[in-house]
């Protein structure tokens, strides 16, 4: 993987922007070896102005105009981590918009326009104590490469209060545990290696979830239906 940029970035919202040094987050750009580049905002604990969450739309557009102009939008992932505070997990969500194209002023045939992004959503990735960006950027190449369009089919919480989801990529299948027991790799599984771990770990739950059940539900709901 190969960085872009990696630092501080200071973000315009609407009438506030005359205050633009208030606003601020961290900001990382990376690009994986498939040509996708992931973005990456991080909340300051240090910021007294809007989460990154509440104006994601508006940094996306600013970040794409300030660094990424004439870059695919199928070609870029968009994270969010949340440091550790008052006692809460430090996550990461992977965050997806609409977008439109925004001319640019000028006349000439190779003037080319912007993005505008909106309507964002959130999928929660991962949460961890200790969580640290950059390891997570490096340790999880292989899933962050494959997330566009991806989606979150199946979110269980077993009897220990781990997490379990099940993440559909561009080209595979990834389950996430925050069960330290399970050791699941981060590499991509296919429907029956799926199906044969949950199988493996049902004693991790409650005796009434049919978990293979559950997950072909999902699956047919959340993946097969939306054409990914």
């Amino acid at each position: 993987m190969k960085v872009l940029y990696s630092g501080s970035f200071h973000y315009k919202i609407g009438r506030l922007a005359s205050k633009e040094a208030a606003f601020f987050c961290d900001l990382e750009i990376i690009e994986y070896d498939n040509g996708m580049q992931c973005v990456l905002l991080t909340e300051r604990n240090d910021n007294a102005a809007l989460s990154i969450s509440n104006v994601s739309d508006r940094i996306a557009s600013q970040i794409y105009a300030d660094y990424l102009s004439g870059v695919p939008e199928n070609k870029i992932i968009w994270l969010e981590y949340y440091p550790p505070s008052r006692g809460n997990k430090a996550y990461i969500d992977l965050v997806q918009f609409d977008f439109e194209v925004v001319p640019s002023q000028g006349t000439h045939p190779d003037t080319m326009g912007t993005l505008r992004f909106y309507h964002p959503r959130w999928h929660r990735l991962y949460e961890s104590r200790n969580l640290d960006r950059n390891e997570f950027l490096a340790d999880h190449a292989n899933l962050i490469q494959n997330l566009y369009h991806a989606q979150v089919i199946l979110e269980l919480e077993d009897k220990e209060g781990h997490r379990w989801r099940v993440v559909t990529g561009r080209e595979t299948l990834f389950i996430f545990t925050s069960n330290p027991e399970a050791g699941l790799p981060d590499k991509g599984l296919d429907v029956p290696g799926i199906n044969a771990i949950l199988h493996e770990k049902k004693r991790f739950f409650r005796p009434d979830i049919d978990l293979e059940q559950r997950f072909t539900d999902e699956l047919v709901k959340g993946f097969l239906n939306k054409g990914l």
